[in-house]
C-alpha cells in the first residue's frame, strides 16, 4: 500500500476523499489530519492536492504549496510536523508538546500569503477564522490534550496577520498564453487558472512545442518571393539582362518564321 508523503498526510487525503463520498468514518478517526487537508484544499484547490496524491509525489505537492510565496523549507517542516503528530497519536503517552502550535503557525502563514496574492471572499475568510479559532470542538479537545500552552495555538492566526502587515512578499506570477491557444486544445481559461504555476508552465511549454513548428511552416508558406539582390545597381543589370534575353529570343523566332 502506497503512503503519500507520510501517514498523517495520507490519512488526511483519504479521509477528505471519503467525506466527499458521504463516508465520515475515516474523518472521525483522523479528524485533525482531515481538517488540515480540508484547509489546504480551501487554500489551493482540490486539483493541487489530489493530483500529487495520484502521482504519489511529495515534490509535486510541495511545489503546489509554494505558489503564493511560501518557502520550500516551510512546507517540508509542515510535512515533518504532521508526521510528528501521527507518531504522538500512536504513542498513547499523550505527553504535552508544541506540535500543533507549530502546525498552526505554518498553516496561518499559508493563508496570509494567499491573502497577499489574491482576493479572498468573506465566506472563505470566515472558514479560516473558524479553523484557527478552534470552533470545531474536536480540534479544540486535541489542542487541549497535546499543547503545552493552548493559547499559543489560538495566537497563531492573529500573530500571522500582524506579521504580514509588516512584510513584503515576492509572489511568483502566472503567465498565460493567448486564450485562443487554450481554446484550440479544448481548455477553458477557468480551468487553466486553477493550475499551479508548475502545471501552467508545463502546459504552456507543451503547447508552444506543438504550435511553434506549425506556425513557422505557415509563415514560410505565406512568405512572398522577393526578386531583389538588395543592391539597386545589380538589380538594374539583372533586369536589363532579362530584357535583352527576351529581345534576342524574339529576334530568333522572327528569323525562323521569315525563313519559312
Amino acid at each position: 500500500m502506497k503512503i503519500f508523503v507520510n501517514e498523517a498526510i495520507n490519512n488526511g487525503v483519504l479521509a477528505y476523499d471519503a467525506v466527499q463520498n458521504q463516508n465520515y468514518t475515516l474523518a472521525q478517526t483522523h479528524i485533525f489530519e482531515y481538517k488540515v487537508i480540508e484547509l489546504l484544499v480551501k487554500i489551493y484547490g482540490k486539483i493541487n492536492i489530489f493530483n500529487p496524491y495520484q502521482l504519489n509525489s511529495r515534490e509535486s505537492l510541495r511545489n503546489n504549496l509554494i505558489v503564493y510565496g511560501a518557502k520550500p523549507d516551510d512546507i517540508d517542516r509542515l510535512f515533518d510536523l504532521m508526521n510528528d503528530y501521527s507518531n504522538w497519536l500512536k504513542g498513547n503517552s499523550f505527553n504535552k508538546n508544541n506540535i500543533m502550535r507549530d502546525i498552526f503557525n505554518i498553516l496561518a502563514l499559508l493563508v496570509v500569503l494567499k491573502n497577499k496574492s489574491v482576493v479572498i471572499s468573506s465566506s472563505e475568510m470566515k472558514y479560516y477564522e473558524d479553523f484557527f479559532g478552534l470552533n470545531d470542538r474536536r480540534i479544540k479537545q486535541l489542542v487541549l490534550m497535546s499543547a503545552i500552552n493552548p493559547d499559543d495555538v489560538l495566537g497563531a492566526w492573529p500573530e500571522a496577520l500582524e506579521k504580514s502587515s509588516k512584510e513584503t512578499v515576492n509572489v511568483p506570477q502566472k503567465t498565460y498564453l493567448d486564450q485562443a491557444l487554450y481554446t484550440k486544445y479544448k481548455l477553458s481559461m477557468e480551468d487553466v487558472k486553477k493550475l499551479s504555476i508548475e502545471q501552467l508552465q508545463k502546459l504552456n511549454n507543451d503547447i508552444i512545442k506543438i504550435d511553434a513548428p506549425k506556425e513557422r511552416k505557415r509563415a514560410e508558406i505565406r512568405k512572398p518571393i522577393i526578386l531583389t539582390s538588395g543592391s539597386g545597381f545589380v538589380d538594374i543589370i539583372v533586369l536589363l539582362s532579362i530584357i535583352c534575353t527576351e529581345i534576342m529570343i524574339g529576334v530568333i523566332i522572327m528569323v525562323m518564321i521569315a525563313r519559312f
